[in-house]
């Protein structure tokens, strides 16, 4: 019995999930940081004061967008109920998904299996066969692309371990 301080598996699937839902999560937080633009230009309720000033108020909004806590998506499990799931700091998700994706590119079954896994959705046996890698390999480079996630999302502070 591993003497772990925290539950990897746990952790790992809140990773998995996120990174399946990457398109859902960044389709949602643009949305959502659109009709923040937008409330912040036109005078929405965000708490700020209005700047009559056009070219100050773009220069703002260019650099300080709005902060999004949290976004809520539809999730369908296996007999097509939808539940809705909050997600904290997408922002954050969205780039810890492209760092790790950019990160497997130095490795090429390490590619392959992100790829396979959190682009096209596949199983292990589709991404196996189709790419005539072992069973083995693909569990070691999905390993590795899981381990390389929690430090990226411990060192952004969206996962915690402690």
């Amino acid at each position: 019995m591993s003497s772990s301080l925290f539950d990897k598996s746990i952790i790992f699937k809140k990773i998995e999930s996120n990174f399946k839902m990457y398109s859902q999560i960044k389709k949602e937080y643009e949305c959502v940081l659109n009709e923040r633009r937008f409330d912040y230009k036109t005078g929405g309720s965000n708490g700020k004061a209005l700047i009559n000033d056009k070219t100050a108020n773009e220069a703002i909004r260019e650099i300080e967008p709005p902060y999004i806590l949290k976004i809520y998506i539809d999730v369908y499990d296996n007999k097509g109920n939808v539940f809705i799931k909050k997600i904290k700091d997408p922002l954050k998700w969205i780039q810890l998904y492209e760092w790790v994706k950019e990160n497997t590119l130095k490795n090429k079954i390490q590619s392959i299996v992100f790829n396979g896994r959190y682009v096209k959705g596949e199983t292990h046996t589709v991404t196996t066969v189709e790419n005539n890698i072992s069973t083995q390999l693909y569990f070691d480079a999905r390993s590795e692309i899981l381990h390389t996630a929690l430090a990226g999302a411990c060192q952004m502070g969206i996962i915690k371990v402690m």
